[in-house]
């Protein structure tokens, strides 16, 4: 195999797997965090969250403790809590026009403060992957290489 045929080869074979990881991204669920934390006095038992077909679970979160969960799914969706809260007579809520596919392309995740008898919810920016941060912390290195003494 010549010189030439063999780097066409390799030109053609990391084109088609650039071609395929951006197929995969595209067509792969999305995933999105929402933020859960107890602010009250009393903990949260048996806590669901439901969004279309996909739900996360996690059984106690204690008094001023937090908890992520991660839901897979694209769209529009009706947001499901269900809980169990001593002393309150909320014991579950829907959040309507909730976006997993919109979130997880923003890097954001959906924070719900959950009081007695009422909830709070918001969104903010995710906290950004192991990646990214290493990638962030090659950058700042390289940047301060080059600067001039």
């Amino acid at each position: 195999m010549s010189r030439r045929t063999r780097n066409l080869s390799i030109v053609i074979a990391v084109l088609v797997l650039a071609a395929v990881e951006l197929a995969y991204q595209y067509q792969r669920p999305r995933v999105a965090c929402v933020l859960v934390n107890n602010q009250s006095s009393e903990p949260i038992d048996g806590l669901t969250i439901t969004c279309d077909t996909s739900s996360a679970g996690v059984r106690r979160i204690l008094a001023g403790e937090s908890v992520k969960l991660y839901l897979a799914g694209g769209g529009n969706q009706v947001l499901v809590l269900k809980y169990s809260h001593k002393g309150s007579a909320l014991q579950g809520f829907q959040v309507a026009g909730f976006d997993l596919a919109a979130m997880s392309r923003e890097r954001s995740r959906l924070v719900i403060n959950i009081r007695s008898n009422e909830f709070e919810r918001y969104q903010e920016e995710d906290e950004p992957s192991w990646l990214r941060r290493a990638g962030a912390g090659f950058v700042h290195w390289l940047e301060s290489s080059l600067e001039s003494p």
